[in-house]
């Protein structure tokens, strides 16, 4: 027998668990009442007034037919339908926009007290909701809006105004009108809240919400007394027959009780319920976990539980189990079910045993004539003194709940029984040795042509088809595993299993380039959230071309996820930072000897990270066999023990071999946003010298914000990094790729649509990497590689990108060195304003080639060296210039080339190390003793903490800076502070993970800072945090303001700066400001600090530096207003980004960095969107290097005072770049464009 028909039995009861033991608040209603949203889909084209927009088949979240826009402004009305006044409503929607530009969202026509979720997000469906409570309100017209920045397509669907479901464990105000009561933190039965009166004669009632009728209820909930007097109670809003379970005057004073009773709802088909305080209540009284639902009806008849008997009973004269059993003795009548909850479009076996003392007449079930009931049972003429099993399929369609009902007529004349009486939804059969369970195979068929195990497997022979599950329940924030056995015939094209484009969906398959002849095992863990159910797919797609196989698809329950266990880790190699790991991927199983296969281990590893809220997955040193694509979740660093390959010899620390064949795609994929891989050393075993096979790229990211990538050796690639898309699809915000060495040999690093500014540096590509590999690398020489990569390499390529910034870039012994091509291009727009500083691109055909640029504007290179046997620029765009300065160039020039050689340039940009913390000592701030109190990072928090953590932190922070230093820690998640913190010496504030953070997502580490609120003196007040310690740092923390939401005109309150570096060697590195009033300030005599990797938003000054020795200030990409107007999904309502709106408006007022005395300041590679001025200098000097003000108000760089030299600089929007005040300036590739 199959062992998978083990799993199949496991899953079926799985199934009838959840299905019984239902969840949700108020289990067995509809809450959706009252919400009568014209044509909400938009499949009939009735009820709503368009302008600017239009009914669409373009695209469409369910059905044919959306609504879409191209127009900014845009706007659509429903009419105006009724709904109940004093409730409590979600707005929802689903919102598709092709581009991030600009947003999109919902609205109530302007009424007061409106929400508004929008999104910004692009290149995907997202669902976008609001709570909103309708007061005295009995009709609405709802809004699909445009507003500004929208650039592309914009789609709209499935538009909804449901009623809140009550919450009745009060962790969330959904559903309840609460009267004189309130949420309180004081007492809770379970999680956080509890419902609270201190008054008698006090109330609180839900929503009004549909019950069945004639249906069996439980009303239940815990009730807390302070003491004994007065009553405590639930009831039904004084409806006929309502019940009143409490804890009444003389009892229940200090503990919580259980109460209960049950009430049938007759002729009742709506209800409320009530909270209710009276009769002397002198002292506070809570209510928690108040249900009201269905009973569950008692298929096995051990109690009666759920049924309406009519003239049956139950009965001990039979039983198949147990001891009792339903007793018909007459003729004609039916014993009936209470509701029971099922799932639209889904299959369900309604069984059950039957028992007869002679073989007249019929015992039989059925679902009270629901359409299409199948109808099971003993017929005339049959089942005489045996228990007979009956059972019939039933498939749901648009049902959501169905009664079931035992039946005997046709002349029955002695008693029949009823026993194990059950529907269930149909566990799909995953070894298709049954058809059980799969809604429909599509172009897919059962075959017995090959199979995994046993005698079938499910056979594709075309691309593009897809098979479906039935629809299966699923508990909420749990962890399931989806897993099968994959079979193609050949290595073309993906084969998948998926979860029907559920949010955060996992795809775990076979794709281009693998399995060939082969049954290959995948699996993807999945968490599931608040998703209810799902169906399970089988997919062929991008270039199938031979038959596939899929045999035991088994979808379960993947049992606890393990709790991060932060720990320092003890490297074999030197490391910048001291690292600190969340995960390690030996705990899921991985094999670093390199013999087991350790591809699902990784995988489950990260997986399970990003369910706990990102963090750092540890790779010790070793070797690891991957056999299959690696996704990398949001919020999760991959990292390894990694050996600079310029330095030392022999083994590389933590190695991946992909054993992967031609056609591969990718070993490395990035999903959603933040993350990456630090530390890692990739070998291809199958990779061949003389011919060189096409193994697909290590990194591509089509889509993302903040992807990072440092210290990657790549010993013999084929294809290096891919972010964003060639072409007009996908996009890369804001990536930052660094030390990265190896040989590649076709394709090294192509960024595509960068719409969002970001950049690389220290990156070298050179065929020496694999030839100095030694003999278990199979090290080829280097006059084999050259050949082949002079002929077909092209070491960089850049795609319609704005404003990035490249540094310390090397190749050589490419065809082409780099490119600028490939990207989107519509309207003339392609590469533009890119800063390009000590590039060195030798022994190449052509150095650079230029395809695709814009027309009237540049790209620059200072300090460079460019060598072509045939070009060192080859210039294919007219009107488009390429500036050049103090830079060699070997080989003709053609196009539009401006060389300058003044020869004053620095000569050498020098950055300095990180100031490593010397006591590698972890504190945690969430154990004891400090038990820092934090919300999880799982989902935005619907309330932000509560409980305020800054004592907790600042005593690890004092402790550690007692005992010499150490990391102070904070794991993922939110913590509260309302006053101040001080960094001691040689402590570092570290947050989780391992590089960028984000402003879009939240995972990882958040401060939620209170303190400071609509001072007068934000400038010199304490800061929120203040590195008052020599060495001291702040590494990975993300920062929010909850109370500082800037809706309108003289809303945007001050606060104190962010940070305040106060002390000498001391950094702030990987940080992220949502939206801050003041971001970082340097106090004099903070001489040689650090600042780099800061993401965010800003409003004022962002960065303020005084009198110092030395600094550095590196790699702020793209600071913008967009990480502001993201704060919607932290449930703050936000303003959005345009040049004229009122955070642009305010932004252009305002002084990004402003220098005040420093003395050898050094600041490398800055993008700010907006701002006044980038850079204004008082006093002090400074080497700047690649920057660009993007629609700035006034200047990039303004020298007032001080000596400056400016080396690459953009402005867009305004006229000029520099403006030399009275200072000292040297300035070189200047560039402007007027927008």
């Amino acid at each position: 027998m199959r062992s998978n028909k083990t799993m199949r039995k496991a899953l079926i009861l799985i199934i009838i668990l959840l299905m019984a033991s239902n969840t949700n608040v108020m289990t067995g209603h509809s809450f959706a009442a009252g919400a009568n949203v014209p044509d909400p889909s938009f499949e009939i084209g009735t009820g709503w007034a368009m302008y600017g927009m239009s009914r669409s088949t373009d695209r469409a979240h369910t059905g044919s037919y959306a609504v879409k826009t191209t127009t900014v402004g845009a706007v659509s009305i429903s009419g105006e339908f009724p709904i109940e006044s004093d409730t409590s409503y979600k707005l929802s929607g689903w919102i598709y926009k092709e581009t991030d530009s600009g947003t999109a969202y919902l609205d109530l026509n302007d009424i007061a007290g409106e929400v508004e979720p929008s999104v910004n997000a692009g290149g995907k469906w997202t669902k976008v909701s609001a709570d909103w409570f309708s007061g005295t309100r009995t009709s609405l017209q709802i809004r699909l809006v445009t507003a500004a920045g929208i650039d592309a397509p914009v789609y709209f669907d499935d538009v909804e105004l449901a009623v809140n479901a009550p919450d009745s464990t009060f962790e969330t105000e959904a559903g309840w009108s609460f009267g004189s009561l309130s949420r309180s933190r004081d007492k809770a039965k379970t999680g956080n809240y509890s419902l609270k009166s201190t008054i008698n004669g006090a109330s609180a009632r839900t929503n009004v919400f549909e019950v069945a009728a004639n249906t069996t209820y439980k009303l239940s909930g815990w009730i807390y007394k302070t003491n004994n007097a007065g009553n405590v109670y639930l009831d039904l809003n004084d409806i006929p027959g309502e019940i009143q379970p409490g804890v009444y005057d003389g009892s229940g004073g200090g503990v919580w009780t259980y109460v209960s009773g049950i009430w049938n709802s007759g002729a009742n088909t709506e209800v409320r319920l009530r909270t209710i305080t009276d009769n002397g209540l002198n002292a506070a009284a809570y209510f928690d976990d108040v249900k009201l639902e269905v009973v569950q009806p008692d298929g096995t008849f051990e109690s009666d539980a759920g049924w309406t008997y009519g003239s049956m009973s139950r009965s001990t004269d039979q039983a198949k189990t147990g001891t009792t059993s339903l007793k018909s003795s007459a003729n004609g009548i039916a014993a009936t079910s209470n509701p029971i909850s099922v799932l639209p479009d889904t299959k369900y076996k309604l069984s059950g045993w039957i028992y007869k003392n002679n073989n007249a007449g019929n015992a039989y079930l059925d679902l009270n004539d629901i359409t299409g009931e199948p109808q099971p049972g003993v017929f005339n003429g049959a089942g005489e003194g045996a228990w007979t099993y009956v059972s019939g399929l039933w498939d749901s369609g648009n049902a959501t709940q169905a009664r079931v009902r035992t039946i005997t007529d046709g002349g029955l004349s002695a008693s029949a029984y009823f026993d194990d009486v059950k529907l269930e939804p149909v566990a799909p059969d995953g070894s298709f040795e049954s058809t059980d369970g799969w809604l429909s195979y599509g172009a897919m068929t059962r075959s017995t042509d090959r199979s995994q195990s046993g005698t079938y497997s499910l056979k594709s022979t075309s691309n593009g088809a897809v098979a479906y599950s039935n629809t299966l329940p699923v508990e909420p924030n749990t962890r399931y595993t989806l897993s099968a056995w994959i079979y193609k015939t050949d290595n073309n094209g993906d084969a998948y299993l998926d979860l029907n484009d559920v949010d955060k969906e996992v795809s775990p398959g076979v794709i281009g380039g693998l399995g060939a002849g082969t049954w290959t095992k995948v699996s993807r863990d999945w968490f599931s959230g608040d998703q209810p159910s799902v169906r399970v797919r089988a997919v062929t797609d991008n270039g199938i071309t031979g038959a596939v196989y899929f045999d035991n698809v088994s979808f379960t329950p993947a049992g606890t996820t393990l709790e991060a266990n932060p720990q320092i880790i003890s490297t074999i190699y030197p490391t910048e930072d001291v690292v600190v790991a969340d995960f390690n991927v030996t705990d899921f199983g991985a094999d670093a000897t390199g013999a087991a296969d350790s591809t699902m281990a990784i995988q489950n590893a990260m997986d399970n990270a990003q369910h706990k809220g990102g963090g750092t997955v540890w790779m010790p040193a070793g070797t690891y066999k991957v056999s299959n694509t690696l996704h990398v979740p949001s919020g999760v660093f991959l990292r390894g023990d990694w050996r600079d390959p310029d330095s030392g010899s022999g083994d590389y620390g933590t190695v991946i071999e992909a054993h992967v064949n031609a056609g591969f795609q990718t070993l490395f994929t990035m999903v959603g946003d933040v993350g990456g891989l630090y530390g890692l050393t990739i070998y291809y075993p199958n990779q061949n010298a003389a011919n060189p096979i096409d193994t697909g790229w290590v990194v591509t990211s089509d889509v993302g914000h903040n992807r990072f990538i440092k210290n990657l050796t790549l010993l013999n690639a084929y294809s290096g990094f891919r972010f964003g898309m060639s072409g007009t699809g996908g996009f890369t915000a804001c990536p930052e790729i660094s030390y990265v060495k190896g040989t590649v040999l076709s394709r090294g690093l192509e960024l595509f649509n960068g719409y969002g500014a970001g950049g690389a540096h220290h990156i070298t590509f050179n065929n020496s990497y694999w030839v100095d590999a030694g003999t278990a690398y199979h090290a080829p020489l280097k006059s084999t590689l050259d050949a082949w990569t002079r002929a077909n390499g092209t070491a960089f390529t850049f795609g319609r990108i704005e404003i990035y910034n490249f540094h310390h870039l090397s190749a050589e012994g490419y065809n082409i060195g780099m490119r600028f091509g490939g990207g989107n291009t519509a309207g003339g727009v392609g590469t533009w304003g890119s800063n390009l500083a000590f590039v060195s691109l030798t022994n190449t055909n052509t150095a650079l080639q230029v395809d695709d640029a814009s027309v009237g504007r540049f790209n620059a290179f200072i300090r460079s060296t460019l060598e072509g046997s045939l070009y060192s620029i080859k210039n294919n765009v007219t009107n488009h210039t390429i500036k050049v300065t103090d830079t060699t160039l070997t080989g003709a020039t053609a196009g539009s080339v401006s060389i300058a050689s003044p020869g004053t340039s620095p000569t050498a940009y020098t950055t300095r190390d990180l100031p490593k913390i010397t006591r590698a000592v972890l504190y945690d701030v969430t154990k004891a003793p400090y038990n820092a109190p934090r919300v999880s990072s799982l989902v935005s928090p619907t309330g932000f903490p509560f409980d305020d953590a800054t004592s907790a932190i600042q005593s690890a922070l004092t402790d550690a800076g007692n005992a010499g230093g150490g990391i102070v820690y904070l794991p993922a998640g939110w913590y509260r502070i309302n006053g101040n913190l001080s960094i001691p010496t040689n402590v570092e504030l570290r947050g989780t993970g391992s590089g960028k953070t984000g402003a879009y997502i939240s995972y990882g580490t958040w401060l939620t800072v209170y303190g400071g609120e609509n001072t007068s003196t934000p400038q010199s007040d304490t800061a929120a945090v203040t590195l008052n310690g020599d060495g001291s740092g702040i590494n990975a923390i993300n920062v929010i303001w909850p109370n500082n939401p800037f809706e309108a005109e003289g809303t945007l309150k001050t606060y104190p700066f962010a940070f305040r570096i106060n002390a000498k060697d001391a950094y702030v590195i990987y940080t992220n400001f949502k939206n801050p009033y003041h971001g970082i300030d340097v106090a004099n005599g903070s001489d040689r600090h650090l600042i780099r990797s800061v993401y965010g938003s800003y409003s004022n000054t962002f960065i303020r530096v005084g009198t110092s020795t030395e600094g550095w200030i590196e790699e702020l990409y793209d600071m913008n207003p967009s990480p502001w107007t993201g704060i919607s999904e932290f449930k703050m309502k936000i303003p959005w980004m345009a040049p004229g709106t009122l955070l642009i408006n305010y932004q252009k007022m305002q002084k990004f960095i402003e220098l005040n005395g420093p003395s050898n300041e050094h600041i490398m590679s800055i993008l700010a969107y907006a701002p006044g001025t980038l850079v204004h200098v008082t006093s002090g000097n400074a080497d700047i290097w690649n920057v660009g003000a993007d629609q700035s108000g006034e200047w990039c760089v303004n020298a007032v005072g001080g000596t400056v030299k400016i080396m690459n600089s953009v402005n867009t929007v305004h006229g000029t770049n520099v403006n030399t005040g009275s200072g000292i300036v040297e300035s070189y590739n200047e560039h402007y464009v007027i927008l």
